[in-house]
């Protein structure tokens, strides 16, 4: 990471975020976050699990104290940047008149605040690539974004009998577009795709979030670049007939639509590489078997008949046992949530898993013959009932393991053969029994996070005392 010195006009640029991504490598991270202090804020902020701690890390980045603009290269750790400048959640009633300046800037947040219009001079932003409106109180569509030529990517917020349809056809160059309910007032607002909608024939993503959908018109199907398509929480009723016309998109979630049920019609879509449904019937799960490209499935309500899509490398599944799960032996990444768990022997099967998500119901879940799924790096199991347990012996063969997470399942100690998973970043043993860290020193400087909270007695000091300075500790007692 380097700081990197700019034009004078361009410093002013106190409140730059710069979005990362984890570190890769856990030699690297210790190495940066010791540089200086703000260093260490951002790289905690990119280790960092807690949505909160994040949102605490970049409040401190904007800060009057903070560096002026920070650049992060094309490392080899994976690290992007984007100069960009946030004002979301401000209770603001205007645009700030010193955001024209910042000419630099290619992305605008203004998100949750009391907005009603946009000056005229946010034109003067011409890099401005991504601009972000929703949760605001627009009376009419802004006309100046008509007049930012680099505009690639909106968000923006929608509310119950609002017009904006004519005016947000009008921009042909967009490549995402995400429509929010903006909550004023709280009834969910109505839409009817107008015809019109199909000339953004550059859209590659588009996602409704609260929104109810009510008609797709025929031109719909005229979206030939989209690629990414979401409806949440639209109160779909039936399976939109004109995406079987739009064979060409890869990904389609409607997953918060409980009243939906997915027929065999998505069998159409022969792109799809991601699906998420709320619920899809026998010949639905029987059509998918057709899509090739299909790799990952996320469902609340399936059909024993998934478990016949082997082409499947990752899928979620909720409410339903798994059994006949060991006919999918390309699976890398499952996730199972359920009460009726059923034969969880039959997941040892698929040793090609690399990330394994898991509620365990009681305490008698069979989990000695997991010892086989050596290839794993993300592991998580998870109880709804804190009932005692040992720390699971297979977790010693698991050398690939760089996060671990065992929550809820009554732990009374870290043993000693945690110490040895030398690829581990990140254990979370929250909400169990653990009173003290019996290891030596230092035992576990491997780690980058170490999540406690929910356990009884145990002090930073003894957590601290087998971490080292670069790991994060969450600790929070009950």
């Amino acid at each position: 990471m380097y700081k990197k010195h700019v034009s004078d006009a361009d410093a002013s640029l106190g409140a730059v975020f710069v979005f990362v991504v984890p570190f890769l490598d856990g030699r690297a991270h210790r190495a940066a976050r010791a540089t200086c202090g703000w260093m260490r804020d951002i790289c905690d902020y990119a280790a960092s699990p807690s949505a909160a701690r994040r949102r605490a890390l970049l409040g401190a980045l904007c800060s009057p104290a903070a560096p002026d603009v920070f650049f992060v290269g094309d490392l080899p750790n994976g690290w992007r940047a984007r100069l960009a400048r946030s004002y979301r959640n401000r209770r603001l009633h205007a645009v700030p008149p010193d955001v024209t300046s910042y000419t630099t800037l290619t992305s605008l947040d203004l998100s949750g605040n009391f907005l009603q219009e946009l000056p005229e001079s946010l034109a003067q932003l011409t890099a401005l690539q991504k601009i972000v409106l929703s949760g605001n109180q627009f009376g009419a569509f802004p006309p100046v974004l008509a007049r930012l030529p680099a505009l690639r990517d909106l968000s923006y917020g929608v509310r119950t009998g609002d017009v904006f349809f004519p005016s947000l056809c009008a921009l042909t160059a967009l490549e995402s577009l995400v429509l929010r309910s903006s909550g004023f007032p709280r009834r969910k607002p109505v839409v009817e795709f107008p015809p019109e909608f199909g000339n953004m024939t550059s859209l590659r993503l588009f996602y409704t979030v609260g929104i109810s959908i009510s008609v797709f018109a025929d031109d719909f199907a005229r979206l030939t670049s989209l690629r990414k398509l979401m409806f949440a929480n639209a109160e779909l009723q039936h399976f939109p007939r004109v995406l079987c016309a739009m064979p060409w998109i890869q990904e389609l979630d409607l997953l918060t639509n409980q009243n939906l049920v997915v027929s065999a019609e998505i069998g159409h879509m022969h792109s799809l590489h991601t699906l998420a449904v709320y619920s899809l019937d026998q010949s639905a799960a029987y059509a998918l078997r057709d899509l090739p490209l299909l790799q990952k499935l996320v469902c609340k309500n399936a059909p024993h008949a998934v478990y016949t899509l082997t082409q499947l490398r990752t899928l979620h599944i909720y409410s339903q046992p798994v059994s006949g799960i060991d006919n999918m032996r390309n699976l890398q990444k499952l996730v199972v949530s359920t009460s009726e768990w059923g034969p969880v022997r039959e997941i040892p099967t698929l040793v090609g898993l690399t990330t394994l998500k898991m509620t365990l119901v009681g305490s008698g879940t069979p989990l000695d013959d997991f010892s086989r799924l050596t290839a794993l790096r993300e592991l998580r199991l998870c109880s709804f009932c804190s009932a005692p347990r040992t720390f699971p012996p297979f977790v010693a063969n698991l050398q690939q393991l760089r996060t671990l997470a065992l929550v809820r399942l009554g732990i009374p100690e870290i043993p000693p053969f945690v110490a040895a998973l030398t690829n581990l970043r990140a254990l979370d043993l929250s909400r169990n029994e653990i009173r003290e860290i019996a290891l030596p020193d230092a035992s576990l400087a491997h780690l980058l996070q170490l999540d406690l909270h929910g356990n009884p007695l145990v002090t930073p000091e003894d957590a601290r005392r087998v971490t080292s300075e670069s790991c994060e500790i969450h600790l929070s007692r009950r």
